[in-house]
């Protein structure tokens, strides 16, 4: 292979190139300009799991492949598992965002840390590593809201009722219209819009609509029968 082929690959989040097809653990540190390099600790991103790279530990790169890295200063790597994959990192702790990104993990899952009580792992949030406590990360489907809040604009002002994901807008429009004695009308002369002016479909359930917690939704009479 030609010496000035350019093999990509990526530490913290920064690009770099390199023509040599070799190159060791030492390299990497070196060319992302961590230096000296015997004070970090660098990992590789693997499919789904995480696997250290020691100072002299050989990396071939492929063309058109790139190799993703994590670095941090440090004396010692932390193992632990995601999804029964073992894991190591370098640093004493890790972000939610990294775990969910790097093992792959849906959105509509939620992770947990495995222990005598069972932990959460909050979106956006960090995973400490340093004490014994995290030896294993697993994910499951997020619970469905046993209820979200929807907000309804009906004659200028806003007024919330709870609903289920898996009732119906017309049904769940009729019930603030009953809330707000807004009742001289029947329901089918109202519709529903978002903000941004969609008329959407009462017949669908929330769930159908992509309503969720806390939406705001503008209840109006038709054309024609308003008055």
């Amino acid at each position: 292979m030609a010496k000035n082929s350019k093999f990509e690959f990526e530490v913290e989040g920064v690009d770099y190139l390199t023509g040599d097809p070799k190159v060791k653990g030492r390299d990497i540190r070196t060319m992302s300009d961590h230096n000296p390099a015997a004070k970090y600790r660098l990992i590789e991103v693997m499919d789904r799991y995480t696997t250290s790279v020691g100072l002299e530990d050989p990396i071939e790169f492929v063309e058109g492949e790139k190799r993703i890295f994590r670095i941090a200063e440090g004396d010692r790597d932390f193992d632990f598992t995601v999804e029964d994959l073992g894991w190591e990192w370098c640093s004493g702790s890790i972000n939610e965002a990294d775990v969910r990104k790097y093992g792959r993990i849906a959105d509509d899952r939620e992770l947990f840390i495995e222990g005598p009580v069972e932990r959460v792992v909050p979106r956006g949030g960090t995973v400490d590593l340093t004490g014994d406590d995290v030896e294993r990360i697993y994910s499951r489907p997020a619970a469905k809201p046993t209820h979200i809040e929807v907000t309804f604009i009906i004659n200028g002002e806003g007024h919330a009722v709870k609903a289920m994901p898996d009732d119906r807008l017309v049904d769940v429009l009729n019930e603030a219209l009953k809330e707000t004695e807004n009742t001289g009308r029947p329901v089918t002369d109202w519709i529903v819009t978002t903000q941004p002016g969609a008329v959407l479909d009462v017949e669908k359930t929330l769930t159908e609509l992509g309503i969720v917690d806390g939406t705001l939704l503008v209840a109006s009479l038709k054309t024609g029968e308003a008055g």
